[in-house]
């Protein structure tokens, strides 16, 4: 689990954050592994282009279905693309424990 913020309450010392942040945790044990698909951008040419293409690219990272991919969607998506990468290069991705996690 990794932890990201964005509108904390309070911090691990128990002071009081400066900013507007918020508390979220991303969890990585249980994401598959992934390729990333980039041929939606081959064909750019307009500004409907862009809007296709980045729903076609982005649209899988939004898990919760809000239509908004926040740190931790960005952060799952590439540590399954990792996973995917050690799995062509002949790895054992359920060899794998995702650092803090158990």
């Amino acid at each position: 689990m990794i932890n990201s913020n964005t509108q904390l309450q309070e911090c691990d010392d128990g002071t009081t954050p400066v900013g507007d942040v918020d508390w979220y945790n991303c969890y990585f044990s249980n994401v598959d592994p992934t390729w990333s698909d980039y041929t939606a951008w081959e064909n750019v040419e307009d500004e409907q282009g862009c809007v296709d293409a980045s729903f076609a690219y982005y649209g899988p990272m939004d898990l919760d279905g809000n239509e908004a991919v926040d740190n931790c969607e960005f952060a799952e998506k590439c540590y399954s693309d990792i996973l995917g990468t050690f799995q062509d290069e002949g790895g054992d991705v359920t060899s794998i424990v995702a650092s803090g996690e158990d």
